[in-house]
């Protein structure tokens, strides 16, 4: 990026590869292009190199190698664990997940729930959390029905470096044509170029018009102080301009 465009921050739409990943790249781009599935040694060293690959990161997550599988992306990988695991071992599943998940994990679930499973969907309270009781009341029933079974994780529901804004009586997109100087967005990339609401943030409890208002800022490795206060500074001018009667006084969501 160049210091004269705009202020990056639509880091979890797609963010820049580290120059790391494209140096290790870069040679199976140009001389190393073969079909890793192909028997010639073009293929040949591009299978080689995948393998490796595949250990590597098999000993970064403590795994074996043959348990590492490659996808395309997000949508695919969530499709692959979702719907694969419970399609391909439980005849009943049991399937515990949120209202506020990403269509990527969100549609898998709806379509294990038409093939008859069952799927409970935890809500979140107004700051997106989700609902303790819930949480507990879902778990429970699935530790019951699996003697011996250890239930980890979370149940905060935050993603790091993410921050959701609303701006009062303006629409996130006409915000953002009028913030020229930032790169940003009102959601998840899938969502965008639709004039609806964010589902996260209706269901945090807020009205349409109230989620309309609703601007999607994340930050990278690049995104330094600098671009954050100069971004605020940016988005706040072109608030003003919208809605000249005066400040909001408190527009975090």
């Amino acid at each position: 990026m160049n210091e004269d465009d705009p202020i990056y921050l639509d880091h979890n739409a797609t963010t820049p590869i580290l120059a790391e990943a494209v140096d290790a790249m870069l040679p199976y781009l140009q001389e190393h292009f073969g079909n890793p599935s192909s028997s010639h040694v073009y293929g040949q060293r591009a299978h080689a190199a995948l393998e490796r690959a595949r250990e590597q990161v098999a000993t970064l997550i403590k795994c074996q190698p043959d348990e590492v599988i490659f996808t395309s992306g997000g949508t695919e990988a969530n499709n692959l664990a979702i719907r694969g695991v419970v399609s391909a071992n439980t005849p009943n599943a049991h399937v515990i997940t949120s209202v506020i998940e990403h269509p990527a994990t969100a549609r898998p679930c709806a379509w294990l729930e038409q093939q008859g499973h069952r799927v409970s969907r935890i809500s979140v309270d107004q700051d997106g959390r989700l609902r303790l009781a819930m949480v507990e009341a879902a778990l429970a029933e699935v530790a019951g029905a699996v003697p011996g079974l250890a239930l980890n994780g979370h149940r905060d529901h935050r993603l790091p470096n993410t921050l959701n804004v609303r701006f009062p009586r303006v629409a996130g997109p006409a915000l953002l044509s009028l913030a020229t100087d930032v790169a940003a967005s009102t959601g998840s990339a899938c969502h965008e170029g639709h004039d609806q609401p964010s589902p996260v943030i209706l269901a945090m409890g807020l009205s349409p018009d109230q989620a309309m208002g609703s601007v999607r800022l994340t930050l990278g490795r690049s995104t330094n102080e600098t671009n954050v206060l100069r971004a605020a500074d940016i988005l706040a001018s072109a608030w003003s301009r919208l809605t000249p009667v005066g400040r909001p006084t408190n527009n975090k969501v």
